[in-house]
């Protein structure tokens, strides 16, 4: 019985490594290199499940603590408007407590309204709204380059791509672990999958145009759909007002209960705006610029390319 186990033991162990190495976040990838070589060297026990899963949890770790700190400014932002609205709303003499209890019901029925048209328009191919949220998060791919990282990147595959065969070495290269690659020290340019595109392109004498046009719209589509999302906001807060118009009128006799009705019915249309203008919007802006800034990494990568593989 122990001769099965302990095999399978150690298949879980290798896959459970794989997958916390997958999971860092760029800059720790020499940490993934280390997990890798090390499972293999751990002797059979329970004591190697228990490290390949503490290492998923290191894993988890870092990759949450590199989301939180790339978007918790943007995050941090998104969270004060609308404080900063309710706030002015009480200095000039508003009724917070109207806004504060219509705004549960009317926030689920613009949020979900929202996401189930988005999904209804979905193409294929597409992201859900949660995945380009989070795509958008997290942001430029190339953000944690060090200053003269490039130029040092650049300036290598230059002189690898001079020697003899030097395409076919840079291919080799590319093949290998990054801790065992020349190229080791760029792990935020190489663990970028559109990087590798690029250079198995250029490598390989492709066309470069259509191969980066495709990277730009593979990595639009994100933004694409948190644009549509924030049209379906506009529209679903419309339609939450119209919900609570329809619901005041039945009490049209009653002053009292209808004035509350009607006031907590525009919070709908409120709501909607200020998540689709002042939040969703400015993200899916911000995300742009983030792309054209990993364009640009991809198209001198590209440049460099054309101008030695001949």
């Amino acid at each position: 019985m122990t001769a099965l186990v302990a095999p399978l033991r150690r298949r879980l162990a290798r896959a459970l490594t794989r997958h916390a190495a997958d999971s860092l976040p760029t800059h720790r990838a020499a940490w993934g290199e280390a997990m890798r070589a090390e499972v293999d060297s751990l002797a059979d026990g329970d004591g190697l499940l228990r490290w390949a899963l503490g290492c998923v949890m290191a894993g988890y770790g870092q990759r949450l603590g590199a989301a939180v700190s790339a978007s918790g400014a943007v995050v941090v932002r998104m969270a004060l408007l609308p404080l900063l609205l309710i706030g002015l709303d009480a200095v000039f003499g508003g009724r917070t407590t109207v806004i504060l209890h219509a705004l549960p019901g009317c926030a689920l029925i613009v949020l979900a309204g929202a996401w189930a048209v988005t999904a209804i328009g979905r193409r294929r191919g597409d992201d859900g709204v949660l995945a380009a949220l989070r795509a958008a998060l997290a942001g430029s791919r190339q953000a944690r380059l060090k200053p003269d990282e490039m130029e040092d990147f650049l300036a290598q595959l230059t002189a690898a791509l001079c020697q003899e065969g030097g395409p076919d070495l840079v291919q080799h290269q590319l093949s290998l672990p990054l801790g065992r690659s020349m190229f080791g020290a760029y792990p935020t340019l190489l663990h970028d999958p559109h990087v590798r595109i690029v250079m198995v392109a250029g490598l390989a004498k492709q066309p470069l145009g259509p191969v980066l046009e495709g990277i730009q719209v593979a990595r639009s589509r994100p933004e694409a759909v948190l644009r549509r999302y924030g049209d379906a906001l506009v529209w679903m807060g419309l339609v939450a007002t119209l919900m609570g118009v329809m619901k005041a009128l039945d009490v049209l006799g009653r002053p009292e209960v209808f004035g509350p009705l009607v006031a907590g019915a525009l919070v709908g249309i409120g709501f909607g705006l200020v998540c689709a203008k002042g939040v969703v919007r400015p993200l899916a802006d911000r995300f742009a610029h983030d792309i054209e800034d990993d364009m640009a990494v991809y198209r001198r990568i590209g440049a460099a390319l054309a101008a030695e593989v001949r």
